[in-house]
């Protein structure tokens, strides 16, 4: 307390090698799904050249990696792995309309004074009508569908969302 709000004194701050690999991946299938939206097929090199250049922003020192057999150029290609095997599966990424990514969604539960805000990855409309709503996943330990009812939660309350906003 006395460093951060008397002295002020800057403390370093890290962030776990986990959290930035989500981060970066997130921020380039944001990209890629931002150009889908404009009918602009973006090419994997440049997308894989924009995930690289995400991983330059912090230093080194400052990237915690939480498995001493691990390092930093691990998360890095491990990134760029799921990235390409992701881009090959889906592209050219034409099978609907995006309704949107990294998107906000607000509202109340019915007879309460509570309210819930969600961040949707990104929510499409595929051809036959039916909405998908998508949550990108690149840790190890969290929720993967089938019978883990944490992924069914998750994706209930999403649901709700996308109900109530759309």
């Amino acid at each position: 307390f006395k460093f951060q709000y008397i002295e002020r004194a800057e403390v370093p701050t890290r962030v776990s090698a986990d959290t930035y690999l989500g981060n970066a991946v997130h921020q380039a299938l944001h990209r890629l799904y931002e150009r889908v939206g404009d009918s602009k097929l973006w090419p994997l090199a440049e997308m894989i050249s924009f995930y690289d250049s995400q991983w330059e922003k912090p230093e080194r020192r400052e990237i915690a990696v939480p498995k001493e057999y691990l390092t930093v150029d691990d998360y890095i290609q491990s990134g760029r792995t799921m990235l390409e095997t992701y881009y090959r599966r889906y592209q050219p990424f034409q099978d609907g309309t995006l309704l949107g990514v990294e998107h906000d969604l607000y509202m109340t539960i019915p007879n309460t004074e509570f309210k819930v805000k969600g961040r949707v990855d990104r929510i499409w409309k595929r051809r036959d009508g039916v909405i998908e709503i998508c949550d990108y996943k690149t840790g190890s330990t969290l929720p993967r569908g089938g019978k883990d009812a944490r992924f069914w939660f998750q994706m209930g309350l999403y649901h709700l969302l996308v109900k109530e906003n759309f």
